[in-house]
């Protein structure tokens, strides 16, 4: 061969194309690792929200330009919209971004009503639109950064127990103890499933926390006995 991942005129591999690919999938894994900071976890979470709705928006984008590529295929417009399919859509494509050169000027009325009435979907509404989709979704997840945070840092900790076996699931569950009850207080048992974590003295001296209305007397809860 020509070198390693390269036929002998110089073209790629299929052993090059993948290399270069998992390569590029490693380093975007390497972004679990930034969830250890809570801005980047909320930013991270909040961009893999953002793309369901970048999504569905090329989407339809997509139709519109597969669409308008066959019309002016079937036109037989000039400037390489009659060649086939592939070459229309590349060219409306390059005219949305504005990279293509101002073949316009040799197109018939119908052609240049086909071409502006894609330019006016895509880039007058759907981009605009995706724009404010954009921004309204990301003030949402903006106000809870830290909640959306803590999420993202569970979703990754429950997809990285799905490789554990089930035995040693099993053992760190029973090890949590989460079938004990959690004591609201001395000799006052509470409900059972969770882990008890005490909290710090400094939240009862900040000025938001609000005391407990709930008042607790221990003991027994016989029925006899007067409340």
């Amino acid at each position: 061969g020509g070198g390693i991942g390269f036929t002998e005129d110089g073209e790629l591999t299929w052993r090059t194309i993948m290399v270069a690919a998992t390569s590029l999938f490693l380093w975007v894994q390497f972004m679990q690792v930034l969830v250890l900071s809570n801005r980047i976890a909320a930013f991270i979470f909040s961009v893999g929200r953002m793309a369901t709705d970048i999504s569905i928006n090329f989407t339809v984008i997509v139709v519109i330009v597969v669409a308008f590529g066959t019309c002016m295929n079937i036109l037989r417009q000039p400037g390489g919209y009659a060649d086939d399919i592939g070459s229309s859509m590349l060219n409306i494509v390059r005219v949305i971004l504005g990279v293509g050169e101002p073949e316009h000027f040799h197109l018939d009325g119908w052609g240049l009503a086909a071409l502006l009435t894609v330019i006016v979907m895509t880039v007058i509404c759907l981009i605009n639109i995706l724009v404010a989709q954009l921004v309204s979704s990301y003030s949402v997840l903006a106000t809870n950064a830290e909640g959306y945070a803590k999420m993202n840092r569970a979703y990754i900790c429950v997809e990285m127990e799905s490789f554990l076996p089930m035995r040693y699931r099993l053992k760190c569950f029973d090890e949590c103890g989460f079938d004990a009850p959690l004591e609201f207080d001395s000799s006052d048992e509470g409900p059972s499933g969770g882990i008890q974590v005490l909290c710090p003295s400094s939240i009862r001296t900040h000025p938001k926390y609000v005391p407990d209305r709930v008042v607790r007397f221990t003991g027994d809860a016989s029925p006899m006995d007067p409340w």
